[in-house]
């Protein structure tokens, strides 16, 4: 579940974390801060704000390509984003409009009262939604030097991987980026998933990234386990990588 007043700030200038920060708490928000886009979109997938300030300015991912990336991603489609740029900068402002973000603010911000009340206007409008990253896909996530850990549930279906596969496919903007699958509590995998988990493998490996299987506790002596193993730690598909449409 999303708080009810979380705003998640991406800014790589210290002062200005400090600053929004400060004035958010004041006006009754709690704040997660980014450094980058590519923090942003992670801290957004495992902390769900209510709404985001992304400065366009960024190193990594920079604003303007992170605005696309969470219009790309289910879950973060309906996320509000406000804007933080400089007077200069308003053509990048539009360009992020047209990308998907709503409103902006321009820096130096002379009241942060103004901010808090942009930010209260578009979480009014938003749509409430607490929904899974994909219905199919059971799990949970954490971001820690930009990596991300599957727990999967007891159950993989095929149609859970598949999804784990489009949610690959859309982060491969963030690559490299080492994903760790925890497959402690399945207790089984349908034939069909272990063909899509193989090529979710190759989507990431190809993508300069990682995949780790651990916790094989309850698998290690299966049948299912030593397939989950060939797959992920097998040599990586040779060739062009094959994109669905």
């Amino acid at each position: 579940m999303r708080s009810v007043n979380r705003v998640l700030v991406a800014d790589d200038d210290p002062s200005m974390q400090r600053l929004m920060t400060s004035a958010l708490a004041k006006n009754g928000f709690e704040v997660d801060i980014a450094q980058d886009g590519r923090g942003c979109v992670l801290l957004a997938l495992t902390r769900r704000p209510r709404a985001v300030l992304m400065d366009i300015q960024m190193p990594v991912l920079d604003g303007l390509r992170a605005v696309a990336l969470f219009r790309k991603l289910e879950s973060l489609r309906d996320i509000p984003i406000l804007m933080l740029t400089a007077l200069k900068s308003k053509d990048d402002v539009m360009e992020a409009i047209q990308r998907g973000a709503q409103d902006y603010v321009v820096k130096p911000i002379e009241d942060f009262k103004v901010v808090a009340d942009k930010i209260q206007k578009l979480i009014s409008k938003e749509a409430r939604s607490d929904r899974p990253i994909y219905n199919n896909l059971s799990y949970r996530l954490s971001s820690e030097r930009d990596i991300l850990r599957f727990h999967l549930a007891e159950t993989l279906t095929a149609d859970a991987a598949a999804d784990l596969d489009r949610l690959i496919e859309s982060l491969s903007s963030l690559q490299p980026l080492k994903i760790e699958f925890d497959f402690q509590n399945v207790r089984d995998i349908a034939a069909g998933a272990l063909a899509i988990l193989s090529e979710t493998r190759e989507n990431i490996l190809d993508d300069g990234g990682g995949a780790d299987l651990t916790h094989f506790t309850y698998l290690k002596d299966k049948d299912i386990g030593r397939q989950l193993r060939e797959i992920f730690s097998g040599p990586p598909r040779t060739g062009k990588k094959r994109r669905r449409a």
